[in-house]
């Protein structure tokens, strides 16, 4: 399974042009990210620090949750704090999915993502990310 903090921390908003307009702004700083996820039974979990603002993003979190292939996005909602995304793949496994993102406030980043396969697979993801204070190092 890929690393999801070494993804996080890579990854750039440039081709999530439908989030940016969606996009709370977040704290600077030290934030604590917690992944989840149940994949048709296999659990998985994963908690890290990250001093990258961007990776509590809607675009990134979008993006590392529903990175699987040739899919399209749409935007089926949003505020000033949320944003509800539908993202159909077709390759390499036809798939469907619904992506929301909320951050209540500038501290505070909660982010979901269920997908149902073609072959009857099903994946939830859960993030929920908070700020834990500055960065004692540039990053």
């Amino acid at each position: 399974m890929k690393e999801r903090g070494a993804i996080l921390a890579g990854l750039v908003l440039a081709g999530m042009p439908l989030l940016a307009h969606a996009a709370p702004e977040v704290k600077n700083g030290a934030w604590e990210i917690t992944f989840h996820e149940d994949s048709n039974g296999k659990q998985f979990s994963r908690t890290f620090r990250s001093c990258n603002r961007r990776a509590v993003t809607a675009g990134v979190m979008l993006k590392v949750m529903s990175e699987r292939g040739v899919c399209t996005r749409k935007a089926v909602s949003s505020s000033n704090t949320a944003v509800e995304v539908a993202v159909t793949c077709t390759a390499p496994t036809a798939s469907k999915a619904t992506f929301k993102y909320d951050a209540p406030d500038p501290e505070t980043v909660n982010a979901s993502e269920d997908e149902r396969r073609a072959d009857g697979a099903t994946k939830h993801i859960e993030a929920s990310a908070h700020w834990v204070g500055t960065c004692s190092h540039a990053g």
